[in-house]
């Protein structure tokens, strides 16, 4: 079966809730797959009002919740405390039943169905992603500068990935990806997305920005009619469930209407 996967701490949680929701809320014609959160210390009753927001939503689709701690976590720079984010570089061991997977983070609001990502889960490409940028703009411009790394070069997001699992098994990237990581441990502003970036920036293809269309805190408010036909990816600091977040965050109001209904 097709899978998604997520990773999620206690922090992220309502960003989750509204992920699941919306993903879900928009495959109701998918043809069916799998959608696997692998969990940081999330207790009994996360898991349950986890169930109880996909429960009606799920149709043919499947959903588990498994528990996930980072195996090894020394030399890495975590992301807001905590290492969930570098649980991707690993999916070709936790998912060994996959040759293929699309990955997504959880600050995403899904507003399109996702069939058109799991679809080139079929090209022989190790990784597709979002390629609109650059890595002079990026907050990791230091970083590939004392690598020398070519600063011109596009930089991608790491937050919806389609992945093909058996190329990264072949090719032993986990274990180049890792290594990576703990030799560049002070270089990663953006933990994992510089490990892949750097890595993998040679070796990706790019699906555009309309399944990750970048919402940061200061980004204008969406009208409701434009809400539609996209993967939005709530980028930065606040978050909407954050502290202040209903102040600071421009876009809490179409957060707002998402969590309301898990």
């Amino acid at each position: 079966m097709r899978t998604i996967a997520l990773f999620a701490d206690r922090w992220i949680l309502p960003g989750l809730h509204v992920t699941l929701a919306s993903l879900l809320d928009h495959a109701s014609d998918s043809d069916p797959f799998r959608v696997i959160v692998f969990g940081d210390g999330l207790t009994r009753r996360d898991n349950s009002l986890l169930a109880a927001t996909v429960k009606s939503r799920l149709g043919r689709h499947a959903f588990d919740v498994r528990d996930f701690v980072m195996p090894e976590t020394r030399g890495l720079n975590s992301l807001r405390g905590n290492y969930t984010a570098y649980g991707r570089l690993l999916l070709p061991d936790l998912l060994p039943d996959a040759d293929s997977c699309l990955y997504l983070d959880c600050d995403l609001i899904v507003t399109c169905a996702v069939d058109p990502l799991l679809a080139r889960a079929s090209s022989d490409c190790l990784i597709h992603a979002d390629g609109t940028g650059v890595r002079w703009e990026s907050l990791d411009n230091r970083s590939f500068e004392q690598l020398g790394l070519d600063t011109s070069k596009p930089y991608f997001n790491s937050g919806v990935l389609v992945l093909n699992l058996a190329q990264w098994r072949a090719q032993h990237v986990s274990e180049e990806c890792l290594r990576f990581a703990r030799q560049h441990g002070h270089l990663l502003m953006s933990a994992d997305q510089m490990v892949l970036n750097a890595v993998l920036g040679d070796r990706f293809e790019s699906f555009g920005n309309v399944f990750n269309t970048a919402v940061w805190p200061s980004s204008p408010a969406i009208p409701p009619e434009e809400r539609t036909g996209r993967i939005f990816h709530l980028v930065g600091a606040p978050k909407p469930w954050d502290y202040l977040g209903r102040l600071a965050h421009r876009n809490f109001g179409f957060w707002l209407d998402w969590i309301r209904k898990t």
